[in-house]
């Protein structure tokens, strides 16, 4: 085999095994098929790492590496450093892609010599398919008009992994690489700083990549740990922002995602059903996390006159230490996404 076109990288860490095998026959069945699939086996247990054996055996563009557990940014880095394709891409191991997916990100990103291409993606439940389009129509992001595009990465989900094509060697010119003290919205701030940095940035208004929404992934589980995780994130978040902006609407995204940030705590640690907090330690932590810098700052300085009500509600009740009425919301609010999902 000679040196591929595309790189694809899929992390897995105790993957089931159904979401697995559909994922690698997605990528299998791509119309363009001059890539390398560089499976990343994350520590997981022997029979996920035995399966990802099992789907390499026969295709000689799978190569499979076992490694310890050290999160997903450590793995994505590793792609990225033995990658040997000029383009990458990265799909995660429960998710899958349209069939023409590679073929019109390779195809567009190799056109007009672009640093990034990027599709939409779909939302996948049980239920339903929904496609997310960040943008109605194609879009090019050059240094003139790029702040719609960072305000977007500051409010919405277009600033995650999936759903892109990298130039490496813009990756490798500017050392853009995972901030492996992150362990979550690693790859949002990962794409801020790629987004700041290109070029030129093309979006394509197609749902290719089919994102599965769950109850079992970490943005739902109970973590004890998601303040300090978080908050990490948030002052990173700030660091970006205050180094390459300083217009009042970016710095209102800025602050829209430390409220979410904020309620993201609030909803896998505070009020989430498994945790063990009784009411006046909830309300302690909560009064503990609204006087840190970000949240502080967002708190006092957003702009609340065109946000939903019940975002109105929430800010309302963490001023005013509210803490009865903002676990009735999240109660409600964590019903509605059970039934969404099942």
């Amino acid at each position: 085999m000679g040196t591929p076109e595309i790189t694809i990288v899929v992390p897995i860490f105790n993957t089931e095994a159904e979401m697995l095998r559909n994922c690698i026959k997605s990528i299998r069945k791509q119309t363009f098929s001059d890539f390398e699939l560089i499976l990343i086996d994350d520590g997981s247990l022997n029979e996920v790492a035995d399966l990802c054996d099992l789907i390499a055996e026969d295709d000689n563009r799978i190569a499979v590496y076992h490694k310890r557990n050290e999160g997903v940014s450590v793995a994505r880095n590793f792609g990225i450093d033995i990658s040997k394709a000029p383009y990458i891409t990265f799909i995660d191991a429960d998710d899958w892609i349209e069939d023409n997916y590679l073929e019109i990100l390779y195809d567009d990103i190799t056109s007009k010599n672009y640093d990034i291409s990027m599709c939409t993606r779909s939302f996948e439940t049980r239920k339903n398919s929904k496609a997310d389009n960040f943008f109605e129509i194609n879009m090019v992001f050059d240094r003139n008009n790029k702040t719609e595009l960072i305000k977007k990465t500051l409010t919405t989900g277009i600033g995650g992994t999936w759903c892109k094509m990298y130039n490496k060697g813009f990756l490798n010119d500017y050392g853009l690489k995972y901030d492996i003290r992150l362990r979550r919205t690693q790859d949002i701030i990962f794409n801020l700083y790629c987004f700041q940095y290109a070029e030129k940035i093309h979006y394509i208004s197609k749902p290719l990549y089919h994102y599965r929404l769950n109850n079992t992934s970490v943005t739902h589980k109970y973590n004890k740990n998601i303040s300090s995780i978080l908050t990490l994130a948030a002052n990173e978040f700030t660091i970006f922002t205050k180094k390459f902006y300083n217009d009042n609407g970016v710095m209102q995204c800025l602050y829209w995602k430390h409220v979410s940030i904020l309620t993201e705590i609030l909803k896998i640690d505070i009020f989430h059903k498994d945790t063990e907090r009784r009411y006046i330690e909830k309300k302690g932590e909560i009064i503990r996390l609204c006087n840190l810098t970000p949240y502080k700052e967002a708190i006092d300085m957003l702009e609340i006159k065109k946000l939903p009500l019940s975002s109105k509600v929430k800010i309302y009740c963490l001023k005013k230490e509210v803490v009865i009425v903002l676990q009735g919301l999240f109660c409600v609010q964590n019903e509605i996404h059970r039934r969404r999902l099942y």
